[in-house]
């Protein structure tokens, strides 16, 4: 009794420890979604924005995943090569000791997000490998960058492959040939005002105008 008692004890044992180790396998992803609506803007530095699709945004605040997400942004200077242009990351790619790695890669849980889970690094000169802020030159040289998602599981072990997003779309920002402000706008014409009233009696100018 006591043996068949040990045998459907430690049958149960294996069938949960099953369930659990089944449980966490289904908490690696084995896609992810691609960044969304990736925009490059000049604001004192250059700036990359980004929105999460809502599947990860699901799955982040359900603490569904188990393990770490990564935003992994790649780039390059005019026509030249991407600068790390590898088809996984692992733990091997990105060195956070590095200067020109910072902001470049990270924790996706570590940058704040707005309401429209939209996130913002910044680039410095340090990012690009230059010594100066004045190196960044975007009327003469064209950055362009492109971001990824990655996924690592807590039982990955050392240069085990990421699982990967696709690439976002690539955005550019300087260069020659980027697109110039008008440095001249034609004013409206035939402005007309009108006197009106409101249903209070209270007066009130309507303009109406024409655009070049």
């Amino acid at each position: 009794m006591k043996k068949r008692l040990l045998s459907l004890l430690l049958a149960l044992t294996i069938v949960l420890t099953a369930s659990v180790f089944s449980f966490a396998e289904s908490e690696s992803p084995t896609t992810l979604e691609a960044p969304q609506n990736v925009n490059v803007y000049y604001d004192q530095d250059i700036m990359l924005r980004w929105t999460i699709p809502q599947s990860i945004v699901n799955r982040m605040e359900n603490e569904e995943y188990d393990g770490t997400l990564y935003y992994c942004i790649d780039w390059k200077l005019n026509d030249g090569p991407w600068h790390f242009n590898v088809p996984k990351v692992n733990s091997n790619t990105y060195d956070w000791a590095k200067d020109t790695d910072v902001n470049i890669f990270g924790h996706l849980g570590g940058l704040s997000s707005d309401e429209n889970n939209i996130q913002v690094v910044f680039f410095t000169h340090w990012s690009f490998g230059y010594d100066d802020d004045s190196l960044i030159d975007i009327a003469k040289i064209k950055y362009t960058f492109r971001i990824r998602f990655a996924f690592e599981a807590y039982d990955f072990e050392e240069g085990d492959d990421f699982i990967m997003s696709p690439y976002s779309n690539e955005v550019s920002i300087g260069g020659p040939n980027q697109v110039q402000p008008p440095k001249a706008i034609d004013a409206p014409t035939n402005l007309k005002a009108e006197l009106k009233y409101k249903e209070d009696d209270k007066p009130y100018f309507a303009l109406n105008w024409t655009n070049p």
